[in-house]
């Protein structure tokens, strides 16, 4: 056989041989039964959040940072409460949020305005500052919704004369609470005072305090001045969140007593003074206690239209006919005396009793120009801050 036919015989043998032990394979590709989003850019792997269940799992970023201002809703299944980062969380930059987002997903901007309690106050939008509009309480939720700080009152009476402001947290979680930091006050005056002192339930706000899932701790931030305005413009606390910060901001918020109006006493015991809806009356008795222990005293009686909790804080003030200034020393409620906030259950239109005892002076005044107690109904609602003037001492 010639040597290139011999040659050609045996490439076309080999090829014959490969053909045989070779198979192309062919997949066909299903068709996506899925719903698209609007506008067909499609990132993959795509999940129509209204089909439930079939999705990715939740991607929760760094929440550590600080509060947001546009965040997703809260997604079931999810854990918003470590602020742990998992894997392809998205950037964050500092001083925001991120709640838990779907993967591939796109933020869902929050509704605007605010939002109104059961008990007549102000809620704002998840992870804004809130707009008190001058009403209390005024509540600022965190933006995963895990976590609130509400303002229940403001006001010039507590003790020493300076402003304060009592406030309550309450957090989805088990947590350790610390305050961070608390902002000037700035009235609606544009003046501004600083941070004298902090109270967190029995703390000094820097010793971290425990609250259970669903929990409320209470909390007081006193100033170093007074305000002469009746509301605050900008109000901002942080708190530790087991070591989140969690920063409210409020704005507008009311400061000061519910009335202004006093007792006229005209030298005469008892004598009533009588909340602007005529639904609480407060008589002075008696005033005196010179020839007792010393003490000037004050001692009175509360009867309300309705059940209620009574309160009695720090704060009491009298100032004499010749001028010497008396300050309360301890006060009493029903059968609960102390030198600070105390409180006792009323029962609609039968009276409870209280007193107030002031430090020694060398002073003995006949009469006083005034005398103001801090005695309040134990809520969000401003206090009643009872004055009478023009008061015998007997």
């Amino acid at each position: 056989m010639h040597r290139h036919t011999f040659r050609f015989l045996i490439v076309l043998a080999g090829t014959l041989i490969s053909s045989a032990c070779t198979d192309t394979v062919y997949r066909e590709i299903p068709q996506y039964q899925g719903t698209y989003p609007a506008g067909g850019n499609v990132q993959y792997p795509y999940y129509d959040p209204t089909q439930a269940g079939t999705g990715p799992q939740s991607v929760q970023s760094n929440m550590t940072t600080g509060e947001g201002v546009t965040t997703s809703p809260v997604l079931t299944g999810t854990n918003q409460m470590t602020g742990q980062n998992q894997p392809a969380a998205t950037t964050t930059p500092a001083g925001t949020t991120n709640t838990a987002l779907y993967e591939d997903s796109t933020q869902i901007p929050q509704p605007t305005g605010t939002g109104s309690l059961a008990d007549g106050g102000v809620s704002g939008v998840a992870g804004q500052s809130v707009d008190c509009q001058n009403t209390v309480p005024c509540q600022w939720i965190s933006s995963d919704r895990q976590f609130t700080v509400s303002v229940t009152n403001a006001d010039n009476i507590a003790s020493r004369g300076r402003l304060s402001v009592k406030f309550s947290v309450s957090a989805m979680h088990d947590t350790q609470l610390v305050i961070g930091s608390v902002d000037e006050a700035v009235d609606s005056g544009f003046n501004r005072t600083r941070v004298a002192d902090m109270i967190l339930a029995e703390g000094n706000g820097n010793t971290p305090v425990s609250m259970l899932s669903g929990g409320t701790v209470t909390g007081t931030v006193n100033f170093s001045e007074s305000i002469t305005t009746n509301s605050l413009s900008n109000f901002s606390i942080a708190i530790l969140d087991n070591g989140m910060i969690r920063k409210a901001t409020m704005m507008n918020l009311p400061v000061g007593p519910v009335t202004s109006d006093f007792a006229q006493c005209n030298y005469t015991l008892p004598c009533i003074w009588a909340s602007p809806d005529q639904q609480v009356i407060i008589t002075l008795l008696s005033v005196g206690g010179y020839t007792g222990n010393g003490r000037l005293n004050a001692n009175f009686q509360v009867l309300g239209a309705q059940d209620m909790t009574v309160a009695m804080d720090a704060g009491a003030t009298a100032i004499g006919d010749e001028g010497t200034r008396f300050s309360g020393r301890t006060h009493a409620l029903a059968t609960v005396n102390g030198y600070d906030k105390v409180t006792a259950e009323a029962i609609a239109n039968i009276p409870i009793s209280g007193s107030v005892d002031f430090y020694r002076t060398d002073s003995r005044p006949n009469s006083l120009v005034t005398l103001s107690i801090v005695l309040f109904e134990d809520s969000p609602a401003p206090r009643w801050n009872p004055r009478f003037d023009s008061v015998p001492v007997l």
